[in-house]
Parts: structure tokens; sequence; C-alpha cells
């Protein structure tokens, strides 16, 4: 205070208290035996020490230097960044034997026949390390959809399935470039896949007709709230569908929550969730049953209903638990009253491989262009009438998705629309700020240009830290992260996606927040939160 004026406090590691910290810059020591010379600045490209190397990167594109020959991934990426990368360039990049400059190049590889080429022979892909062979089917996700290509991912789920399903990121590449070669997949998987028959459908659903009660509670079923009011009454009462035991929720504020079961399943076999729904005064997104996380949802029950069965199907893929919810107001929230009784999830007969083509199939239907869809329904056709049976359950999964209206895609013609997009190769969204009024319905189209799966969870106000340490928590505690789309079930999740793959587009539909403020949304895929973030400025 004598020499400064400043009367300062130390703090934490001793440091001073004060207003004037600069805290937008870290520290760098360095340590170094006594009597050492300085290193003097050596940026070289051969370096063994990835520092100097990455100087060189950096000196390079900032200099505007000509990179003449490439051997590393430093020398490729300097190449990029200064605009001179060349297809030559590229193509000697993924022949060479170096595992990260082949996928320095698949990242930038040209949008032709060219990695069909290189990487397929004899209808087999070539490339067997795992984390090459991701960045190549990534690649395959952003071509056109060709038959080498569809016949190769028939090949390698074929002759590597175990490889493919139990690593849930490969998996999830591997989905990517099949729905975008789908119609090649589907038709050459007819001759290299059948499925695997069960006995029938078999409910694997603990408690769901809700006779068996614990104290006040259901057994195997316990209330979850994902945002708006905490009020909402949960109860199992006999009011069932034939005066039995059954779930009932009710609010007079807007909430979005429901009853919760935790569930065993067989990976890479195919389900359906369905049950009975009631509902009396049902005003905002409505009741329904889905599959926590990952988009499978029924149809949604509004308004004042009757008893109605719902049902969706779904290919449990690599997950070996899931997560079903009888939601009221999901995705948004709702008031009034809703009751859900006889819940059944039922193993299909389609099981195995099978599953998963049922399942890119069912992408297809809803995805393809009319045309598109139609030669494969043809083909589907002509193998059916030929006797085979799986053909004609393909076909009927196909032409069943036409015109199918999902909360995905139902449009509120009140409610505001916001887009968003992901940036290219940069790992953030197009804004980092959106306004929307409190209140209101929000539909929220979020468009997938990157070459990696998002998502967009918003949470309440300050619980960015939150949302993304739950998320990194899910990859290390839940076997069925991915199937739940990495978004965490904690109270400050207001509203979220499942996972949107490269080349998709989600319409995410919710009621914004009463309460005006700064909302944070992000996407939670394992690491993406510190840097995909936002602000949804409610007022």
């Amino acid at each position: 205070k004598g020499s400064s004026g400043l009367d300062a406090k130390r703090g934490k590691g001793n440091a001073y208290v004060t207003p004037h910290r600069d805290k937008q810059h870290g520290r760098i020591y360095r340590v170094y035996p006594k009597g050492s010379p300085n290193d003097p600045y050596r940026a070289d490209f051969a370096s063994s020490n990835m520092f100097w190397r990455m100087e060189a990167q950096r000196a390079a594109v900032e200099k505007g230097e000509t990179i003449e020959r490439v051997s590393n991934i430093h020398e490729f990426y300097a190449k990029a960044g200064n605009g001179s990368l060349d297809l030559e360039t590229i193509k000697a990049a993924l022949a060479s034997k170096d595992a990260g400059l082949k996928r320095a190049a698949l990242r930038n590889a040209p949008l032709d026949d060219t990695l069909a080429k290189m990487f397929i022979s004899d209808g087999k892909i070539t490339i067997r390390e795992p984390r090459v062979l991701l960045d190549l089917l990534l690649a395959f996700s952003s071509l056109g959809d060709s038959e080498a290509i569809g016949s190769s991912l028939v090949e390698l789920i074929s002759t590597d399935s175990a490889v493919i399903m139990n690593d849930p990121v490969l998996h999830d590449a591997f989905q990517v470039a099949a729905r975008r070669h789908a119609g090649s997949f589907v038709k050459n998987a007819l001759d290299r896949i059948r499925p695997k028959e069960t006995k029938g459908p078999r409910d694997v659903l603990h408690n769901g007709n809700i006779e068996k009660i614990l104290g006040d509670q259901p057994d195997g079923w316990k209330p979850r709230f994902h945002g708006g009011s905490q009020n909402a009454v949960f109860s199992a009462v006999k009011e069932g569908r034939n005066g039995s035991m059954c779930l009932k929720v009710t609010s007079d504020q807007s909430s979005d929550s429901g009853w919760a079961a935790t569930i065993k399943v067989k990976r890479n076999t195919r389900y359906r969730l369905g049950g009975w729904i009631r509902t009396e005064n049902v005003k905002g997104s409505g009741s329904m049953f889905n599959v926590h996380g990952v988009g499978h949802r029924t149809k949604v029950a509004r308004g004042t209903t009757g008893w109605t069965e719902y049902s969706v199907d779904f290919d449990s893929g690599s997950a070996s638990e899931i997560v079903i919810h009888a939601l009221y107001g999901g995705y948004g929230g709702q008031t009034g009253t809703a009751w859900y009784d006889d819940i059944y999830l039922q193993e299909a007969s389609e099981s195995g491989l099978g599953g998963t083509v049922i399942s890119i199939a069912s992408y297809f239907g809803k995805n393809a262009s009319g045309n598109a869809r139609a030669a494969l329904i043809s083909h589907l056709s002509d193998r059916a009438e030929k006797g085979d049976q799986f053909a004609r359950v393909l076909q009927k999964n196909v032409e069943s998705q036409e015109g199918e209206q999902t909360p995905e895609t139902a449009k509120d013609p009140e409610a505001i629309t916001v887009v968003l997009k992901s940036v290219r190769e940069q790992m953030i969204f197009d804004r980092k700020v959106f306004d929307v009024p409190s209140g209101k319905r929000i539909r929220l189209l979020f468009e997938n240009t990157d070459s990696m799966p998002h998502n967009i969870v918003i949470g309440k106000p300050g619980s960015l830290e939150k949302m993304g340490t739950a998320a990194d928590q899910m990859l290390a505690d839940h076997p069925a992260a991915v199937k739940l789309g990495y978004v965490p079930d904690i109270p400050e999740v207001i509203a979220a996606t499942g996972l949107v793959f490269p080349g998709e587009t989600e319409i995410l539909e919710f009621n914004s927040p009463e309460q005006p403020g700064q909302y944070d949304f992000v996407c939670t895929f394992p690491g993406h939160w510190r840097i995909m973030k936002g602000v949804m400025r409610v007022k």
C-alpha cells in the first residue's frame, strides 16, 4: 500500500486480488536446467517436437509460404491453410502409410469417385484401422448415392459387425454413411443379410400394466422433470382402460415431464414401444411415448381424447440399456391431464443385422426423393413377388413412411421459427445469440452442415457448465449415451434434439420460458460444449 497506493489482498495461489488482473490470457512457464542456454526459435516441419512443427505450420499460413512437398499432417494443413491444396497432394496423402496424413486427406477429399476407387477393392473396404475407417465413413457420407459404396458398406457390416456395433463412434459413422447411400445399401443387403428370427413379439417391459405398486409409486417407474413447472402431480390411479391401475399426470402450469422407466435391451434389435393414452383439456406439446434422447417417439395426444393406442418402431443399435418415457408435454410443455395404460416394449420378430437394414430403409422412406423412393419400392416389390419375405417386410416399411407426421415435422402455424446451422470444420454454431419472446411456441430448425454429429440442448440461465459436465460424465457412466444423444437427464435441460448427423436437419419445437433471461444453448456431444455454445435471449 505504501508503494503502490493499493491495499491489495492475497487470494488463491497467493495472487493479488485486483480488478486489473488479466483474465483473458494464460501464462507459459519454461522449466530448464540451471545454466542451460536459451533455445533459439526453430520452427521446422521436420522437428521431432510437435510444438515446433505447429509453429512452422502457423508461420507458413500467416506468411503464405509455398509448400512444395507434403510429408506430414502439418505440411498438409499448412498447404490447406494458405489455399494451395490441390488434388495431386490430396491423392498422394490418401495413398500415404501415415495414418494421420491419410485422415487429414480424407477430410479434404474430392466429392467424386476417388475414394471408392482408392479404398474399395473387390467390393470390400480396404481400410481396417478404426480411426482411419471412421474418417472414411464420414467422407463417404458427403458423396452422392453410389452402388459401389452401398455394396461395400453391406460387406463391412456383414463381416465386421462386432467391431462396428461395439464401438459407438464407429457405429454412428457407419449409420451416417449407410443412410447417405441407403438406396444402394438396402438393395445390396437383400443378397447378404437375413433377419434373425425370434419366436415373435415379446414384451420386455416390467410393470407396463401398472398393476404392481410399491408404497405409493408404481414399481419400475419414476417421475422426471425436463423443463417448465415442477408442480405437476404424478400418481398411479385406478382409472385405467378397464378400471385397472394406470399412470396419471396433471398440471395447471406448463410442464415438460413424464414417467420414466429404464430397461435392458438387446443390441442391434428391432423394438416397438407403445401403449394407450387418454387426455383431458391438454394444451401445448401433447402427451406421447418416447425413447429418451434419440428422437424415437410416437404421435402426440392433445385436447380431450378417449383411450387411443400409440406406438413407434426403432432399432436399438449399440445400446444395451434405454430409458423410455410416458411423456407429459414432451419437447415444450403442456397443461391438462393425461393418463397412460398398458404400456409395452416388444422385441420384434426382425432382429440382428436385419434390424439395421430395416432402420436404414425407414430413414430412406422418410427422406428420399419421390423418384428414388419409387425406384427402391419397385425393386423390393419385384423381389417380394419372387418369394423374398424380407424384401416384402422392407417394402412395407418404406411405403409406411410416406406422409408420416411426427412431432419433428408437424407444423404449428403460430410457432416462431429460428434457424441454426453448424459451421463446417469449426465446431461452432453460425449464431452465438438469438432472441425469442417469452411464453411463445418456438420452432428451432437445426441444419447440421458439419462432418460430425451434433445436437442442441437448451438449458436454464447459468447451466452451461453443469450440462456439459453431465454430458461428459455420460460417456463414462452410461452405456447408452450415444442412443440418448448425449442429452443429460437433469432438470436444467429445457429442450433438446437428439444427435443430428451430417447433412441432416431436425426441427425442435418447444415453448419458450415465461421468465425473461439469457438461456444457454450448447452441443453436448463429448468435448464440444466448451466451444460449441451460445445464448437464447428470452425477452
